[in-house]
C-alpha cells in the first residue's frame, strides 16, 4: 500500500463551515488506453440513435466544410475578418441585468450603460448565456420581447463594435435561475413532462437535471436551437458581432460525485458499449477485472469508489467512458449548429471547464484531449474560492500553470499554434462569496496575460438579480445599481494601457521559458485505490505548486502532458519535473528511461512509479524503476495534525539547507547502490532524496512535497527563509543540469518572467509581480539576455505599461550588469514594455539610410515628423516600377510627399539635409525575426534590417549578386564597392546588382550573439 497524502485539514475545515457536511471520501482509480468511435449522423431531428456508438481517436466527424473565412485562429492569434484581434471584454448577463419587474426601457438602460462602462474600460469582447427556461416559457411559448430581447441587445453590442461569445446551452451553471444550489436553463416544465430523461442517482433516485444523451432531451434542445438560430444568423452573417457559440456549459455532470450520477439508461447503455469496444471480448475484461461475466449487457457501473486495488480498473473505465458520453454529447449539438446553417469559420465553437477544488469528491475533471475535439476548449479561473481565509488567493499558481496546459492540449489536439482564451476569469464561488479584491485582480490578470492567455471574459462584469430577484453579485466590477468599484478601475487599467496599445503584440508572443518542463498526467485525474491522496486535489493543484516553487526559483517552465508528449520532443528540455503518485502507464515509464539516458534529468517527487495504470506489476515500470530509482522503500510519514509537515535537510553540490516538507515523507535504503548518492535526509538521518547517473543524464528522486503550499492559501504564510532555501535547492539541482536563469527577482513571494514577440527581436514584455502584502523594492536580474531577445550594445527604452509612464532609456549591457530596481506596493503588479531605440545621425547634403525597424503602419512622412523642418528632399527607388521607379518627394514645391509609401525594414531611401545644422533621427520599433526582399535583375536599393552588424557574404548568401556599394557621403555618386568580408551596418542602406529577379531571406542577427 502507497500512501501519498493522508487528509486535506484546511478542505476539511471549509467543508464544515460551508457546507456543513464533510466531503466524501477521498480515494480514485487508473487503467490503460481508451477507444472510442464517433456519432452517426445527426441530421434527423430524432437524432439520438437507438443504441450510442463510441468516439475513437482521432475522432472524426461529418461536419461539413467551411465556406467563410470569419473567424479563424492561424499561428496563434484569433483572427476575426482578417485582422488579429485580441479579446478582452466579460460576461454580461442580461437576463440578471433587468429591472425588477422586467421593464423593457429601464431594462434596455441598463444594457447600455454596462456596454458603455465595458467601452470605456477598453473593452471589445462580451459574452452571455441564452437560458433556455428564460425565452420558452412552457412548451412552445416563447418570449423574446422586452427584458428578454436578445436582438435588441446584439445590435447594441453591434453598434459599439462588440465581439459577441453567446451561450445557449442547453445547460447553463451558473447559479441560474435562482441563486446557489440551483442549475439551470433546462425549463422545469421540460422536467415536469418528460421524468424520464433525468439523471438516475446510483440509489435509483432521481437527480434534477436530464441526462446528456436522452433522445428526448436532444430532440427539445433541436428546437430550442432552431428557434433561437435566425436571430443568431443575423449577428453572424449581417450584423457581424457574434464570433463564438459555446458548446454548453462546463459539462461535466453538474460538479457532482460521479459515484452519485449517472447511472440513467442511456449512460449504462453507453458504458457498456464502450467496454466492449475496448476489450473487444468478456474474457479479456474479466481478466483485467478479476471477474466473471458472460456478457457485457451483466455490467453494472460500479456505485462507490474504487475499495480495493483490483477495483481501480473498473472505476477508471467508468470515469473515462463518462468523458466520451459527454464529447458524444457535444459533438451532436455542434452537428445541430452546423446543420441549422452556423458553421464552423462563420464563428468559433468551443468549450469551457474550471479547474477548481471544491467539497464534492470524484468529479470528472477537465480532459483538454478529448474537450478540444468538439470546439475550442477554454480555461475558467476562480482563483480565490473559500471565505474562510482572509489570503488574496486560493490557488496563486494555478493561473499561470492551467493556461500553458489549456495551451499545450489545444495545440496538440487543434493545432492553434499556441492559442488559449478564458471566458470565466475571477468570480469566486458561489456557495458564500469570498473577498476578491481589487488587488488579486491585478495580479490575477498579470499572470493570466503574462503567461499568454490570449482572451479575457471576466465574470461577470455587472451584479444582478436572480429569477426570484435575489442578488446575484459576485462583488462584480460594476454593482446592480450600475456603480463602478474599485475592480473596475484595475480592468480599466489593463484595457486601456495594456490591451488596447498591445494587445495583438502580445497575442503573437510567446513565454520566455527556461529547458525545463512540469509535466502533468491526465490519468491522474480518476479515482484511483491504493494512494491517499485525493487525486481530483493531486490532479488540479499539485503539478501547479511545483510550477510555482520554480516560478519562484526564478525559472519560467513549459507545460506538457507526459502521457500525451512524443518521445522525440522530450529531448528539448534539460530538465522535467514530474508529480509520481507510484502508477503510471508502462508506455510513459519507458519515456522517462529513455529520456533520461539520452542525456536529460528528471527530478522526480513523491514515488518510483512502479505500478502501472491498471495497479499492476509490469516489466516496462520495473526497467524505469530499476535504472533510474532503484533504492529500497523503508517507510513513510503522514501528518495528520498540526503542523502538517516537518523540515528536511539538504547537501547538494556543496551546499546545505533546510526545507519544510509538506504533509509527507517517504524514507529509502540506498546501501546497496552505490551509484545512488543522497541529498534530502529526515531529522532522523534518513535518506528521503537521492541522485544518480543514468545513462547520459541524472534522475533525481524526492520522496516528499516540497512544493504543496505554493498552490493553496498556506502560501501567504510561508516563511521567507523556507522559500529561498527551496528556490536554491532548485537552483542547485538546475545549474548541475545546465539550465540557468533568464530573468528573475531577487526577494521572496516576487515573481519576474518575460514575453517575447514571435516575429520580432529587440522586443520585450517583463512580467512582475509582489505576492506580498507590503511595499517591496525589488531587483530585477538578467541573467542571459539572448534567450530574452536582446543586444548589450542596443539602447531600450523602458516603460511602464500599466502607470502609463516612461521608465528611462539603458543598454542591454547595463541592464545585465546592474539589473532592474522596481518599487512594487503591496500585492501589485509590473509590465515594463522594452523597446530598441536607435540614433541615426543624418549629416549636411545626402544621405542613403535604412530603417531597421519594423514600421507596419507609419508612412515615409510620418516617419520624419520628428525632424520636420530640417530635411527637404526624399528620394526613393522602386526598380519594379519601370516607368517611374524614383519617387522624389519634397518639403518646398511640388510633388509634396506621397503618402502611400510605407516604410519597411528592407526599404532604403535618399535623404537631403539642407544645411550643416546637427540632425539626429531618432526610432524605436522591433527588428524583424526574418525579412523578405524582392530583388529585380540590375540595381536595387537596399535596407538593412538588423542592430547586428555582420559580414556582406553571411546577409546576401542564397542569392548570386553581382556588386554592393555603399555611400560614401558627398554626391551621390559617390558609390565605393564593398566585400564579402565588409559588415553591413544598421541605419545604412546599400545599392546592389544581382543577376536575376530573386527574392532575399535575412535572418536578422538580434538576440544571436
Amino acid at each position: 500500500m502507497i500512501f501519498i497524502r493522508s487528509k486535506r485539514w484546511h478542505v476539511v475545515i471549509c467543508c464544515i463551515l460551508i457546507t456543513g457536511a464533510f466531503p466524501l471520501p477521498l480515494i480514485y482509480s487508473g487503467n490503460t488506453s481508451t477507444e472510442v468511435r464517433t456519432s452517426a449522423n445527426t441530421s434527423e431531428l430524432n437524432i439520438y440513435p437507438r443504441t450510442p456508438v463510441y468516439l475513437t481517436p482521432p475522432f472524426t466527424t461529418n461536419f461539413p466544410t467551411p465556406v467563410n473565412d470569419t473567424v479563424r485562429i492561424i499561428d496563434g492569434n484569433l483572427l476575426i475578418n482578417g485582422k488579429e484581434t485580441y479579446l478582452y471584454g466579460g460576461e454580461l448577463q442580461y437576463f440578471r441585468i433587468r429591472d425588477e419587474n422586467h421593464d423593457a426601457d429601464r431594462t434596455w438602460k441598463m444594457w447600455e450603460e454596462t456596454l458603455d462602462l465595458m467601452v470605456d474600460a477598453g473593452m471589445n469582447f462580451v459574452s452571455f448565456y441564452i437560458p433556455w427556461d428564460y425565452h420558452e416559457l412552457s412548451e412552445g411559448n416563447f418570449d423574446f420581447s422586452g427584458s428578454r430581447d436578445i436582438d435588441h441587445l446584439l445590435d447594441l453590442c453591434y453598434e459599439r463594435d462588440f465581439h459577441v461569445m453567446v451561450r445557449p446551452g442547453p445547460y447553463i451553471i451558473a447559479e441560474w435561475p435562482n441563486g446557489p444550489n440551483s442549475f439551470g436553463a433546462v425549463p422545469q416544465w421540460f422536467k415536469d413532462s418528460f421524468p424520464e430523461t433525468m439523471q438516475i442517482k446510483s440509489d435509483g433516485s432521481s437527480h434534477d437535471q436530464p441526462t446528456y444523451l436522452h433522445p428526448t432531451f436532444l430532440n427539445y434542445t433541436k428546437k430550442w436551437f432552431a428557434r433561437i438560430t435566425p436571430i443568431l444568423r443575423k449577428y453572424i452573417h449581417d450584423q457581424t458581432c457574434i464570433v463564438m457559440v459555446q458548446l454548453d456549459n462546463e459539462p461535466n455532470f453538474l460538479w457532482v460525485d460521479h459515484y452519485t450520477v449517472d447511472y440513467s439508461g442511456s449512460m449504462i447503455v453507453y458504458y457498456r458499449n464502450y467496454l466492449e469496444r475496448k476489450y473487444g471480448n468478456i474474457q479479456v475484461l474479466n481478466a483485467d477485472y478479476g471477474s466473471d461475466y458472460r456478457s457485457f449487457i451483466d455490467i453494472e457501473p460500479p456505485p462507490t469508489p474504487p475499495e480495493k486495488i483490483m477495483d481501480n480498473p473498473i472505476s477508471w473505465d467508468w470515469f473515462d467512458s463518462s468523458q466520451c458520453y459527454i464529447i458524444e454529447y457535444l459533438l451532436i449539438l455542434r452537428n445541430i449548429w452546423e446543420e441549422l446553417g452556423i458553421q464552423k469559420n462563420d464563428i468559433l465553437f468551443m468549450t469551457n471547464d474550471g479547474i477548481s477544488d471544491i467539497p464534492t469528491r470524484n468529479i470528472l475533471m477537465w480532459d483538454g484531449f478529448k474537450k478540444n475535439i468538439p470546439g475550442l476548449s477554454t480555461l475558467d479561473i476562480y482563483a480565490k474560492m473559500w471565505p474562510t481565509n482572509g489570503h488574496l488567493m486560493d490557488i496563486p499558481y494555478s493561473a499561470g500553470f492551467f493556461t500553458k496546459l489549456f495551451e499545450y492540449s489545444a495545440e496538440k489536439v487543434r493545432g492553434t499554434g499556441g492559442y488559449s482564451m478564458g471566458p470565466e476569469i475571477q468570480g469566486g464561488w458561489w456557495i458564500k462569496p469570498p473577498d476578491i479584491s481589487a488587488k488579486e485582480t491585478e495580479i490575477l490578470l498579470a499572470k493570466l496575460i503574462g503567461h499568454g492567455l490570449d482572451g479575457i471574459g471576466m465574470y461577470v462584469m455587472r451584479g444582478g438579480f436572480n429569477m426570484d430577484n435575489s442578488v446575484y453579485d459576485f462583488q462584480a466590477p460594476i454593482d446592480t445599481v450600475g456603480y463602478t468599484r474599485e475592480r473596475y478601475d484595475v480592468l480599466e487599467k489593463f484595457g486601456k494601457n495594456l490591451i488596447e496599445p498591445y494587445g495583438n503584440s502580445l497575442m503573437a508572443s510567446e513565454d520566455v521559458e527556461n529547458s525545463i518542463a512540469v509535466a502533468s498526467y491526465w490519468p491522474y485525474m480518476n479515482p484511483q485505490n491504493g494512494v491517499s491522496e485525493d487525486m481530483d486535489y493531486f490532479y488540479a493543484y499539485e503539478s501547479a505548486g511545483l510550477f510555482g516553487c520554480l516560478m519562484s526559483a526564478g525559472y519560467n517552465p513549459d507545460v506538457i502532458d507526459l502521457h500525451e508528449v512524443e518521445v522525440k520532443n522530450l529531448s528539448k528540455y534539460n530538465a522535467i519535473f514530474f508529480m509520481n503518485p507510484g502508477y503510471l502507464g508502462s508506455e510513459d515509464a519507458l519515456k522517462l528511461r529513455d529520456y533520461v539516458n539520452e542525456g536529460g534529468n528528471l527530478v522526480n517527487f513523491l514515488w518510483p512509479g512502479e505500478k502501472d495504470l491498471a495497479w499492476k506489476d509490469n516489466p516496462d515500470n520495473a526497467a524505469m524503476v530499476n535504472e533510474l530509482f532503484p533504492a529500497e522503500f523503508i517507510e513513510h510519514w503522514d501528518w495528520w495534525y498540526p503542523p502538517f509537515g516537518d523540515y528536511l535537510d539538504f547537501n547538494i553540490y556543496g551546499q546545505s539547507g533546510k526545507v519544510w516538507a509538506y504533509d509527507y515523507q517517504t524514507s529509502w535504503d540506498i546501501s546497496g547502490q552505490p551509484d545512488c548518492i543522497s541529498f534530502v535526509t529526515d531529522r532522523s538521518d534518513n535518506v528521503v532524496g537521492y541522485y544518480k547517473k543514468s545513462g547520459k543524464g541524472n534522475a533525481y528522486f524526492l520522496g516528499s512535497y516540497l512544493s504543496a503550499n505554493y498552490n493553496n492559501d498556506k502560501y501567504y504564510e510561508m516563511d521567507e527563509e523556507d522559500i529561498s532555501s527551496k528556490s536554491r535547492l532548485m537552483q542547485l539541482i538546475l545549474a548541475n543540469c545546465g539550465v540557468e536563469r533568464n530573468i528573475y527577482a531577487d526577494t521572496p513571494f516576487a515573481e519576474v518572467w518575460a514575453r517575447k514577440p514571435r516575429t520580432s527581436e529587440n522586443e520585450l514584455f517583463i512580467f512582475a509581480v509582489n505576492n506580498k502584502d507590503e511595499t517591496q523594492n525589488v531587483k530585477i536580474q538578467m541573467q542571459n539576455l539572448s534567450r530574452l531577445g536582446l543586444l548589450s550594445n542596443v539602447r531600450y527604452r523602458l516603460f511602464d505599461v500599466l502607470e502609463n509612464e516612461e521608465l528611462g532609456i539603458i543598454t542591454g549591457q547595463e541592464l545585465l550588469d546592474q539589473g532592474l530596481n522596481i518599487s512594487f506596493d503591496a500585492y501589485s503588479a509590473k509590465i515594463i514594455h522594452f523597446i530598441a531605440t536607435y540614433e541615426l545621425p543624418l549629416y549636411y547634403g545626402w544621405n542613403l539610410i535604412s530603417i531597421p525597424f519594423i514600421r507596419e503602419e507609419e508612412g515615409l512622412k510620418d516617419m520624419l515628423t520628428k525632424i520636420d523642418g530640417k530635411y527637404d528632399i526624399v528620394q526613393s527607388y522602386d526598380p519594379w516600377d519601370l516607368e517611374n521607379p524614383w519617387q522624389l518627394n519634397y518639403t518646398y514645391r511640388e510633388p509634396h510627399f506621397n503618402d502611400d509609401i510605407r516604410i519597411n525594414d528592407t526599404m532604403g531611401f535618399w535623404i537631403h539635409i539642407p544645411d550643416d545644422s546637427e540632425v539626429t533621427l531618432y526610432l524605436e520599433g522591433s527588428t524583424p525575426v526574418l525579412s523578405q526582399v524582392r530583388f529585380k535583375r540590375g540595381w536595387n536599393i537596399v535596407g538593412y534590417p538588423s542592430l547586428s552588424p555582420r559580414p556582406v557574404d553571411e546577409v546576401l548568401a542564397g542569392i548570386n549578386w553581382e556588386k554592393l556599394q555603399f555611400f560614401g557621403g558627398g554626391n551621390p555618386e559617390n558609390l565605393e564597392e564593398m566585400t564579402g568580408d565588409d559588415m553591413m551596418m544598421p541605419g545604412e542602406a546599400y545599392w546592389l546588382r544581382v543577376s536575376d529577379d530573386c527574392v532575399l531571406e535575412i535572418e536578422n542577427g538580434g538576440g544571436r550573439m
